[in-house]
């Protein structure tokens, strides 16, 4: 091969003089027999003829260099590739445009995305070395190693400096985009492509779709699909895929699996992706045999079902309530070899509320031997233990310490969604980590207000994660007065945005409403039920009286409108429902402020609700909710006798789908004051009843109810938490469930205090003069006794 190569540099070098002749040939003979190794893929021998060159006291020019690394990059040799280029510094060797893009590359394959910035760092005021190929990799790099931020950060930096940029470049900091689920900036990107001339193709769109799909925007998502046709692409597996992945979000699941029947009509061979897709949509609209179903179909189409898959199904199956379902679809994906970490296998067993102290303990065990090896650097897997612990109702110091030493330094790289699972998570037990995850809160939040666009497109989830993360460090009694204030001052500031844009898009849900007033209206005329009434009206408040048998928010049952509702009464123009007219506040139409409602009351209770009529003011009081500063108080009749002694109730609840809440050890943390006001009897029975006066420091589904139900007290005529037998007698005496939320205390937006209390419906009074006290008096509580707990 030497003499290959010498014969060659004498063909470039015939204009040489003699001397000069025989030192250039060799330099390019040598070069010319490294590039051949290089496409020969033969890289150990270019590293001998380099060595070599040395040897015989030759200097290696920049073409010698660039032909090695390209070889050793080629065959994934990454750490022999940075060797060279030190090398190449201290000869001082410049490496070229070809230089850079095989080191950029080499080190992009193996994940070594530091290693790729430094590369393009150094050289970025130098666009002679920078080509399309070596940002495409540097952005390829990072979004492997889930730092896609940067990645993008790094391609819009070599756009701006005027960088020519090709088509891949462009798909891959799109498919970036994916990643971080920013569909707005991947369009803006496919935008700047057409200004550049150059042709999107295929791989381009399928990324769009991807993203618009990661970004929840289902139905340009499958706009999109349907014009891959007319712009003369035909679909892959990769395009349908994706739109079945953005069906998730609005539950269409018989749409997903039209379009994975598609897959086989089209030719196109359907993968996991396209399973899991299915799966997933399965889930989230809750068909859980369905969901069942295709992953056991998967094994059949040879292929072996994924982590994504299982946990679906398993979802799927704890939503229905089909633990035992779920727990044998784990069982099956171990037993085909399915190899779960100890984060992911904690999850599941936190989702099908495993019981069994024995398989808990073995799984801490094995999650604190993973953090011991450094196992979970991932910010997802680690949000999942925080969480997975305190709903398994699982508690170690060690097992504490080690994720407060994992988490802390990390808190920067986690998302809001999971900063608040791991609050919720190390409520009570993680000190450290609390107080240092609020102040990364309250970093976050201040670089939101002093930035020139307030972030309005996704503050709806931004929103829950801010309050759930207070009140998850209320309910711990470690929330911060600097947390306090950044929360209080980021939602006014969206509350007023809000309020100042024009909203006039109302909800399908509320447009058909309002179209069918007078049907609306002649329902209830002809029902005569006992009607909502306004107790209180403040300046964008309103504090509504509640009767039994009438929801909070409008809901449909079985294809029709239930109307008996506040929300309807809210968007009528009726003089019936005794409410003031609010069709004209934009806030009563928007279900993802819960149409201004602050909180909810069980269907078969009554009691007292606080509605809003502006952002400002509902995100104000949002905010005293959650850092335990509205006071919520309730009128209680119990069966048996409540201990005097008890103050406090300390049980996580624990609820999916339409099934009744439970408390046991495991769940989320909730907690409720009692106190007893008299011990009584009533009923030809002679049944033993409690008055108590009730409230909350967390506001969980059925929380009282349930609870009380936990200490052996239910609440009297409640059918879902009684005995059936109970209920039944409870019948002759107590036409309701006897639970009625009479007062509520609360800041308006000027700060001042309101006490509404609200006196005891009538059939509640009567039921409570039937109660005779166990000293032999009659009754005469029917008046609300004075509240306790948080906030009194």
């Amino acid at each position: 091969m030497r003499s290959v190569a010498y014969c060659s540099g004498a063909a470039i070098s015939n204009e040489l003089t003699p001397s000069e002749r025989k030192v250039q040939r060799s330099v390019f003979g040598y070069s010319l027999a490294i590039s051949a190794c290089q496409k020969l893929s033969k890289w150990p021998q270019a590293i001998d003829l380099l060595d070599f060159m040395l040897l015989q006291a030759v200097s290696p020019d920049v073409y010698s260099f660039t032909s090695t690394v390209t070889s050793c990059a080629a065959d994934g040799q990454w750490q022999l590739a940075a060797a060279l280029l030190h090398d190449m510094q201290e000869l001082q060797v410049l490496p070229n445009q070809v230089t850079y893009a095989s080191f950029v590359g080499s080190f992009g394959k193996e994940g070594k995305w530091q290693r790729v910035l430094d590369v393009l760092y150094q050289i970025q005021s130098r666009r002679d070395l920078l080509d399309s190929f070596s940002c495409a990799a540097a952005v390829s790099a990072c979004t492997r190693a889930t730092k896609w931020h940067l990645g993008l950060r790094c391609f819009q930096t070599l756009q701006r400096q005027g960088l020519t940029l090709s088509e891949v470049g462009f798909n891959t900091a799109i498919s970036a985009c994916s990643k971080g689920s920013l569909w707005q900036e991947a369009m803006d990107l496919l935008h700047d492509m057409r200004v550049c001339r150059l042709a999107p193709d295929l791989i381009t769109y399928n990324a769009i779709i991807a993203s618009l799909a990661a970004g929840g925007q289902w139905r340009k998502t499958t706009h999109l699909f349907g014009r891959l046709p007319a712009l003369s692409f035909t679909p892959n597996v990769i395009s349908f895929t994706s739109t079945m992945v953005a069906l998730k979000a609005c539950e269409g699941w018989q749409d997903a699996v039209m379009l994975h029947g598609s897959i086989r009509h089209a030719l196109l061979q359907q993968n996991d992706i396209s399973f899991g897709a299915c799966i997933s949509s399965c889930e989230k609209s809750g068909q859980w045999s369905e969901a069942v179903k295709f992953l056991s179909e998967m094994p059949v189409a040879r292929l072996r079902p994924d982590m994504t898959s299982t946990n679906a199904a398993i979802s799927a199956c704890e939503a229905s309530g089909n633990w035992d379902l779920g727990i044998s679809s784990l069982i099956a994906s171990e037993l085909m070899g399915q190899t779960r970490s100890a984060s992911s296998f904690m999850w599941a067993l936190a989702r099908l509320h495993i019981r069994d102290p024995v398989v808990v303990h073995a799984a801490m065990v094995e999650a604190i031997c993973d953090m011991r090896k450094h196992l979970f650097q991932d910010t997802r897997q680690m949000s999942t233990m925080w969480w997975a612990g305190q709903m398994l109702g699982a508690s170690s110091n060690v097992y504490t310490d080690l994720m407060t030493e994992r988490t802390v330094a990390r808190l920067p790289d986690f998302t809001s969604k999971e900063l608040v699972m791991s609050l919720w998570g190390a409520a009570g037990t993680g000190n450290v980590f609390v107080r240092s995850a609020q102040q990364e809160w309250v970093h976050r939040i201040q670089t939101m207000l002093s930035s020139s666009r307030f972030p309005m497109d996704d503050w709806q989830q931004m929103r829950s994660h801010i309050l759930g993360s207070l009140w998850a460090c209320t309910y711990a009694g470690m929330a911060s007065e600097a947390f306090r204030l950044a929360v209080k001052n980021v939602m006014l500031v969206a509350g007023q945005a809000l309020d100042e844009t024009v909203f006039t898009k109302a909800s399908t849900l509320l447009s058909r409403c309002l179209a069918r007033g007078q049907t609306i209206q002649h329902r209830i005329q002809q029902e005569k039920p006992c009607m909502p009434y306004v107790l209180s009206e403040i300046p964008d408040l309103l504090v509504i009286l509640k009767p039994p048998g009438w929801e909070v928010e409008a809901r449909w049952e079985g294809g029709e409108m239930n109307y008996r509702s506040l929300h309807s009464l809210l968007t009528e123009e009726s003089q019936e429902s005794q409410i003031p007219l609010g069709s004209s506040a934009p806030i009563f139409f928007d279900a993802g402020a819960t149409f201004g409602f602050l909180h909810r009351l069980d269907v078969p209770s009554s009691g007292l609700v606080l509605a809003s009529r502006t952002y400002q003011a509902y995100y104000a009081l949002s905010v005293q909710l959650a850092a335990g500063e509205i006071l919520r108080g309730y009128n209680v009749l119990t069966h048996g006798w409540v201990n005097h002694q008890r103050k406090e109730i300390n049980a996580r609840v624990y609820w999916r789908g339409g099934l009744p809440s439970r408390s046991s050890g495991q769940g989320k943390p909730s907690r409720s004051f009692l106190k007893v006001i008299l011990h009584g009897y009533v009923g030809v029975d002679v049944t033993s009843v409690t008055v108590t006066a009730v409230s909350i420091a967390t506001g969980r589904r059925h929380q009282i109810r349930c609870h009380l139900a936990h200490i052996g007290h239910p609440v009297c005529k409640d059918d879902a938490y009684a005995s059936q037998e109970s209920g039944s007698s409870d019948w002759l005496w107590c036409p309701r469930n006897a639970l009625h939320r009479y007062r509520i205390r609360f800041r308006d937006m000027q700060g001042l205090e309101h006490d509404v209390v609200s006196p005891l419906p009538v059939d509640l009074a009567e039921v409570l003069q039937k109660v005779t006290s166990k000293t032999g008096s009659q009754s005469s509580v029917c008046t609300p006794p004075p509240a306790m707990g948080m906030g009194s």
